[in-house]
């Protein structure tokens, strides 16, 4: 499938903030781009299995403006096993897009996706754990699953791990560890790798 099929002004959102003193996490700003760029690297990698195609029909129709169309999509894909697609249900069911808005159901979906080591669902729980989204606020809770996101070298995961190593949330502050966590953000791609990198310049680490 080609990536010119696509819609090519997909929009294209930060994960979290750049300053180590302010929260680790935007969750308002995570949308649907993320199922979106994820359906284009399964095209352009050309997964041939049938739950990834309809997780790509889904994430077209949904790119497309077709919401209810998506979902239909997603639980076809879901039922087969896809990771991805229980992951985007679970966004839609939360969010209200495309379907009747069901936190409960879009919160089991979401950890159904977590059970089968979906880094990006990983990620979006810590999130949900740091904010006290969906779920009691449990900073310690964030940590583990953005530890579970970052060993799959989740690159905005990385760096929010390294924040929390920095301030010392829901873990003991470790300036070594959180520069690791920058680095290694860095080499996976991030675009915050940097900032962060030089909130550590010249400390003794």
């Amino acid at each position: 499938m080609k990536t010119d099929e696509h819609t090519e002004d997909c929009q294209q959102q930060e994960s979290y903030c750049e300053q180590a003193e302010e929260p680790v996490f935007d969750w308002k700003k995570i949308g649907l781009f993320l199922l979106v760029s994820t359906a284009l690297y399964l095209s352009i990698s050309w997964i041939g299995g049938l739950d990834e195609r309809y997780f790509i029909k889904g994430a077209e129709a949904v790119e497309c403006g077709r919401f209810e169309e998506g979902v239909e999509y997603f639980h076809k894909s879901a039922r087969m096993g896809g990771e991805e697609a229980l992951y985007a249900l679970g966004r839609c069911y939360l969010e209200g897009i495309g379907a009747q808005k069901d936190t409960v159901e879009g919160m089991r979906l979401i950890m159904e996706s977590v059970d089968e080591a979906y880094a990006d669902a990983q990620y979006f729980l810590a999130q949900c754990y740091y904010y006290g989204l969906y779920v009691e606020m449990d900073k310690e809770q964030a940590v583990k699953y953005l530890a579970y996101a970052s060993r799959q070298k989740h690159p905005d995961a990385q760096c929010a791990l390294g924040v929390c190593y920095l301030n010392g949330e829901g873990v003991e502050k470790d300036a070594k560890k959180a520069y690791q966590c920058f680095a290694d953000a860095k080499k996976n791609g991030s675009t915050q790798a940097d900032s962060l990198l030089r909130l550590l310049a010249g400390r003794d680490l």
